[in-house]
């Protein structure tokens, strides 16, 4: 199946940057096959007061981002975030800055890599020493720091003291370029 358009979606999409915020526009019975029951202009009357100003692309989907469907395809929600505000698609991934995969709205939102993205993401639930890129080594009783990178793991050494090990993960994230809210749990 075919891309869509920025024409195509705009036609039944209005879309607030302010809020991140979807609402389904009017549409014309053209938008309905010819066969349907009563034909194309009751086929829109019907649509169209059940579902016009309607929020729209706000069904949960994994990891907390909101999707729906646009002509039977189904679309991530930022994904046409972006499309509607810059009028293309987005080249890359889509991160969200403050980490909240539900806000849409356009200041929360940039293209960019994979590795842009990873460098934006919260800490996983099984981490145990409370921070991002820091782990204990129980067979020489060291705390070891590392940073991924582009898929690549390096390592930022051993250390004695958990305190000496973040100092190295922070000061290695804040020369990679790594968001300030990497590693955050998500209560934080």
């Amino acid at each position: 199946m075919a891309e869509l358009t920025y024409a195509q979606v705009s036609e039944v999409l209005n879309y607030n940057p302010k809020t991140g915020k979807f609402r389904w526009k009017i549409r014309s019975e053209r938008f309905f096959k010819s066969g349907a029951p009563g034909g194309q202009l009751a086929a829109a009357f019907r649509w169209n007061k059940m579902y016009a100003g309607t929020e729209a692309l706000n069904c949960p989907a994994t990891q907390g981002y909101l999707s729906g469907a646009i002509f039977g395809q189904s679309v991530k929600a930022h994904r046409v975030a972006w499309l509607l505000a810059t009028g293309k698609w987005p080249s890359g991934d889509i991160d969200h800055l403050n980490g909240d995969p539900a806000d849409n709205r356009i200041c929360n939102l940039r293209d960019g890599t994979t590795s842009d993205n990873m460098k934006n993401q919260r800490r996983y639930k099984n981490n145990r020493s409370g921070h991002v890129g820091v782990s204990f080594r129980g067979r020489n009783s060291r705390w070891a720091a590392y940073i991924d990178l582009d898929g690549t793991r390096r390592n930022l050494g051993e250390f004695r003291t958990l305190e000496d090990a973040i100092a190295a993960r922070e000061m290695a994230s804040a020369e990679l370029g790594f968001s300030p809210r990497h590693g955050m749990s998500d209560a934080a």
